[in-house]
């Protein structure tokens, strides 16, 4: 810490493009602490609307991805490879989409949610914090904060204490 610390005086930027939601908020407060300016990444081969849309600090936006109109990316939001996010999706903070997910419009996803590869999300879904969605899911329904959710359709198979 004390080599970032000193590195910060230089150029106190920085970015976690680490898939774990939990791990990028614990650095993200790490960082902020010794002076750290969270900064986002786009990838010059996504494509994100030029209409209403509001990107917190910190997001990382992969290649190939696709981001419509009225969009709102929390803090920390890492949406990977190949993503497709409709239009009126709000997405909160350190939230993580794995590659070729795909969020159809007017969805909400809670805070510190991890969405695994392939997964579908079906037009005005929300999902709560803490949510763990598995690869190749079709969430057709709401899903509660802390559920863990599989299947087609999605099925909650777990609560997290």
């Amino acid at each position: 810490m004390r080599k970032l610390k000193k590195y910060f005086q230089t150029d106190n930027r920085f970015t976690i493009g680490l898939g774990n939601p939990k791990v990028r908020e614990l650095l993200y407060n790490k960082f902020i602490d010794i002076g750290g300016k969270y900064t986002s990444t786009v990838s010059p081969c996504a494509r994100v609307g030029a209409f209403n849309n509001v990107m917190g600090e910190g997001c990382n936006i992969l290649t190939n991805t696709v981001i419509t109109n009225d969009v709102t990316l929390g803090k920390g939001v890492l949406i990977n490879l190949s993503c497709t996010v409709g239009h009126d999706v709000v997405i909160w903070d350190f939230t993580e989409l794995c590659p070729d997910v795909n969020v159809s419009g007017n969805c909400k996803i809670g805070r510190s949610t991890f969405i695994g590869t392939n997964a579908v999300l079906l037009p005005g879904i929300v999902i709560g914090n803490n949510v763990t969605i598995g690869a190749w899911t079709l969430v057709t329904k709401d899903v509660p904060d802390n559920a863990v959710v599989v299947g087609v359709p999605g099925k909650v198979i777990k609560i997290k204490s």
